[in-house]
């Protein structure tokens, strides 16, 4: 329904950084940039938190992959030159950042999006962490499916 040239897919439990939509524009105004993100910040003031912010965005540099939880943005003509989300239970985040790069490059900004440590606090930190780690690396890198994935995620909503 998104009628703008340029889309932006947020988690509802996130906050983008006030500037978010300029330094959006900024990005998207390069060709050469064909999907961007923010790092990835907690809401919660525990140092712990800080060390699972490094690891999430270290994996998200290295991997050149960017996550739903990290407010992806790309131009309309590129999500739609590629098909889009993929209709699948998990991972389409991932699977639509993978096709996205081949197409063009990645562009991680700073100030950090904001999210929510309501899964950690549930779930457990060191447990949350390990697990999502698994998940994302067992679908990005050994084509694991989504199907499979989802009975070790759980709706903590």
């Amino acid at each position: 329904k998104a009628t703008g040239n340029i889309l932006l897919f947020l988690h509802a439990d996130c906050i983008l950084p006030g500037n978010a939509f300029n330094l959006i524009k900024d990005v998207m105004s390069n060709e050469r940039y064909s999907i961007g993100a923010f790092d990835l910040g907690i809401d919660h003031p525990s140092f712990c938190f800080r060390v699972i912010e490094f690891g999430a965005n270290l994996r998200s540099w290295a991997t050149r992959i960017p996550y739903g939880d990290q407010g992806m943005f790309m131009r309309r003509d590129d999500y739609e030159k590629v098909g889009g989300f993929s209709d699948i239970p998990l991972m389409e985040d991932v699977d639509l950042s993978k096709r996205l790069k081949k197409t063009g490059s990645v562009r991680f900004l700073r100030p950090l999006i904001m999210t929510s440590p309501r899964r950690w606090l549930k779930e457990g930190l060191l447990y949350t962490t390990l697990r999502d780690w698994k998940l994302a690396l067992s679908y990005a890198f050994f084509d694991a499916k989504p199907e499979e994935l989802l009975k070790e995620y759980k709706d903590v909503r």
